[in-house]
């Protein structure tokens, strides 16, 4: 008889004993969102809410000095020692320590290996000293077929003096820290990173769309005379469900009786 047991789209552990795991966002963006938009505008409340909040595992900050960049752990949201990441510095936390120590503890045979290899928090590329790579610490595992695109956190407000760098990593295999790569753009602005505070977005895509010529698109021809019948039926109509609407919400109303529809189908 076949398995029924449910195989989950994402699984997320953590190398640092106390990290924050990941956490699936509100639809309000923490509050970030205009209630308008939230009432109303379920494509916007939608994307917000789609994946998982990515957090660093300590409070840190990062300076940009127009030739390097400097790091520094913070202590009640206060610098504590400011150290320089020029020529691409590997830096590790305090808690590397602790990490070297559980693998002793568990699995003794990699110790080595992983206090040579595994530990690293950030890395400056000596190429691109205002770009570095994160290592949260944090280890994904997706079902078959999905990837995780790591992102800035859609719709929430945006952290001045940085740049993410958006990459997509097939979770399905590869399994070591996700990385979160960023480029800090104003030169002498500390950039504060809370442990609390979501630092990047995980979302998950189908690794189909990974493959050349995947998003293709058959030749498009400008003009109303062009759309096929079909797709000119189903404009009007949305289109006069709009103009007739008494209300708003058109089309959050009508994505509630689309899923209830299906929903009572399955």
């Amino acid at each position: 008889m076949p398995s029924t047991t449910r195989v989950p789209l994402a699984e997320f552990y953590s190398i640092y004993r106390d990290a924050l795991l990941p956490v699936a966002p509100s639809a309000a963006a923490r509050g970030a969102l205009p209630s308008r938009a939230v009432s109303y505008c379920p494509p916007v409340t939608a994307a917000t809410g789609l994946g998982w909040y990515l957090f660093p595992p300590v409070d840190f900050a990062l300076r940009w000095n127009a030739e390097s960049l400097e790091f520094t752990l913070l202590a009640a949201n206060e610098p504590t020692r400011w150290q320089s990441m020029a020529g691409g510095v590997e830096l590790r936390l305090p808690q590397a320590d602790e990490v070297v120590q559980d693998v002793v503890d568990t699995h003794p045979q990699d110790a080595e290996a992983v206090r040579e290899n595994a530990t690293m928090f950030i890395g400056a590329d000596p190429m691109l000293p205002d770009l570095v790579d994160i290592s949260t610490g944090i280890v994904a595992r997706t079902a078959p077929g999905w990837a995780l695109l790591v992102r800035s956190c859609a719709n929430f407000p945006p952290r001045t003096g940085i740049q993410i760098l958006e990459g997509v990593l097939e979770t399905s295999w590869y399994r070591f820290c996700v990385p979160v790569l960023l480029r800090v753009a104003k030169t002498g602005e500390v950039v504060r990173f809370h442990r609390e505070v979501p630092m990047a977005m995980l979302q998950p895509v189908p690794e189909e769309l990974l493959s050349r010529g995947a998003l293709d698109l058959p030749e498009g021809r400008p003009g109303v005379a062009t759309m096929g019948d079909d797709v000119w039926r189903e404009f009007l109509e949305t289109r006069m469900r709009r103009v007739n609407a008494v209300k708003a919400g058109t089309y959050r109303d009508e994505s509630r009786r689309r899923r209830k529809a299906a929903e009572d189908e399955g």
